[in-house]
């Protein structure tokens, strides 16, 4: 496994090379030690580390978290904040940076690992969790259904922030609300007059820098405070931002749990506890020493009822022979990596986690303890298959569909996909058709050319008129057929797609 690179931000030499020297014992690639913040934002840039440890009291113009913030923003790099003052003020502001994590100084080796693995394990699962939302964004122009079975309220809105699509979850929310069901097409703000000045603020930042924004909002409902995670992301068309698709996640519970649980982080200052993952302490026979506040959460057990048995009395029994078999490559190898199984909740009910571990040894290289993390991923698994179902289903329409359908690169004009009932039609393979430009379709380069012209006329707004033309099969018969086209665009990218039917001769 390569080794993960660290690069150190702080301005006392001594404390500097110490922790270097810390990190290089536990294997880490120190790739620079700088002093300042305008030092580090350059060398984040240079050699991309893949976690910064940054001192919030740091000489120069700006401190460790208005650095932080710089560097976020810039490159997306994970901080560790390493401070000896973790006064409220700083955790305040520290907080707006949104921190993979606190080490305290002096600081400690254990801590210091601990930290450092779970923020490089936080760091994958957030870049995986990104790239998951923009695969499930290019997947809504395909198929749209699939949002309708997404928790999340989602809603678009135009340059003029009227309204142009709403799932149902969101069309719920402004029906308890009252406001009705035909709101296509009005101002989001004249519906919801509760929404603060602030959020459209935030549509207009969005519009003007192209920019995707994450925001904690909060709203007074019927006397309740409620919390949602939001996601505002540019739709561009002409490399202008023309509509903004807002998710919204109601993160109340886990808001509430994050203040009881930040109240006890101020009272403890207790790294263990501040863990924003299920975590455990294992003993060498696999039996639980200590696990987190979030991990009993997660289940529904007590701390009592865990310490002390077996972490396989947790596990599903149709995945007992395959936790074994993990664990004890776990025990040879000494780190594990992304093992996949469900573990059962006190009430019977199911969780999928994707687990990690590492086994922590003494000074003399003896067995200590293990150390494990994982992360509950049911809502990504069943998506998932939600995803794939629905795809086999688009594309056994798409084969079984007795008319042609091809599509091509509005651009360039080659295909790029078509079923067999078109191959048919023209009487060819699809794999003959793949790849090749629309003209071989047509029966001469100026018959191509009329109908170019007459298909941008006539869909320039994706009208989806029906348009006559001709094909020449491979044998040279050619037929009089019936066009359906549209341009579509998918992820900044235009696709064109065709249904060609032969034409019926009149009587």
């Amino acid at each position: 496994m390569n080794q993960a690179k660290i690069l150190i931000v702080e301005d006392e030499a001594i404390i500097a090379m110490e922790i270097e020297s810390q990190m290089q014992s536990l294997g880490y690639e120190v790739t620079s030690i700088v002093d300042t913040g305008n030092k580090a934002i350059k060398k984040a840039e240079v050699d991309k580390p893949d976690l910064i440890l940054m001192d919030i009291r740091i000489k120069g113009e700006m401190d460790g978290i208005e650095t932080a913030e710089i560097i976020k923003n810039k490159f997306g790099i994970p901080v560790i904040f390493s401070t000896a003052y973790l006064d409220k003020e700083r955790i305040k502001r520290a907080k707006i940076t949104m921190p993979f994590g606190y080490v305290l100084k002096p600081i400690q080796e254990r801590d210091l690992e601990v930290t450092i693995e779970m923020a490089l394990y936080v760091a994958r699962i957030e870049a995986e969790r990104k790239e998951a939302e923009k695969a499930l964004y290019i997947s809504e122009h395909q198929y749209r259904t699939t949002l309708e079975s997404i928790v999340d309220m989602i809603h678009v809105v135009d340059e003029e922030l009227n309204l142009v699509f709403a799932n149902e979850q969101f069309k719920g929310e402004i029906a308890a609300l009252g406001i009705g069901i035909d709101f296509i097409g009005k101002n989001l703000f004249e519906l919801v007059p509760l929404l603060s000045e602030s959020v459209k603020k935030q549509y207009k930042q969005v519009f003007r820098s192209g920019k995707p924004l994450i925001t904690g909002d909060s709203v007074d409902l019927n006397g309740g405070i409620r919390y949602t995670e939001t996601r505002k992301i540019p739709v561009f068309e002409d490399n202008c931002v023309k509509r903004i698709i807002t998710i919204i996640r109601d993160v109340t519970d886990k808001k509430r749990n994050e203040e009881q649980l930040t109240e006890e982080k101020e009272k403890f200052q207790n790294l263990y506890e501040r863990a924003p993952l299920s975590y455990q302490s294992l003993d060498e026979n696999g039996c639980f020493i200590n696990v987190n506040n979030e991990w009993l959460d997660a289940l529904g057990y007590t701390k009592e009822e865990v310490i002390g048995k077996s972490f396989g009395d947790f596990i599903h029994p149709e995945w007992a022979e395959h936790f074994k078999e993990n664990f004890s490559r776990f025990k040879s190898m000494g780190e594990i990596l992304g093992v996949e199984f469900n573990m059962m909740k006190k009430d019977g009910s199911l969780v999928y986690v994707s687990f990690n571990g590492k086994i922590g040894y003494d000074s003399e290289g003896k067995f200590k303890q293990t150390h494990c993390i994982w992360k509950d991923i049911t809502i990504e698994k069943n998506l998932e298959e939600k995803l794939r179902e629905s795809e086999i289903k688009y594309r056994k329409l798409f084969e079984d569909s007795m008319d042609g359908y091809a599509l091509a690169d509005p651009e360039t004009g080659i295909i790029t996909e078509c079923n067999s009932a078109m191959a048919d039609l023209v009487g060819r393979r699809k794999e003959e058709l793949i790849g090749q430009h629309q003209r071989t379709l047509h029966p001469s380069s100026k018959h191509y050319s009329d109908f170019s012209s007459t298909f941008k006329k006539h869909t320039g707004e994706n009208s989806g008129e029906i348009l006559n033309a001709q094909l020449i099969t491979k044998t040279g018969e050619i037929k009089d057929v019936n066009i359906r086209a549209r341009v579509f665009e998918v992820s900044n990218k235009k696709v064109m797609h065709g249904i060609f039917r032969i034409k019926e001769k009149s009587e």
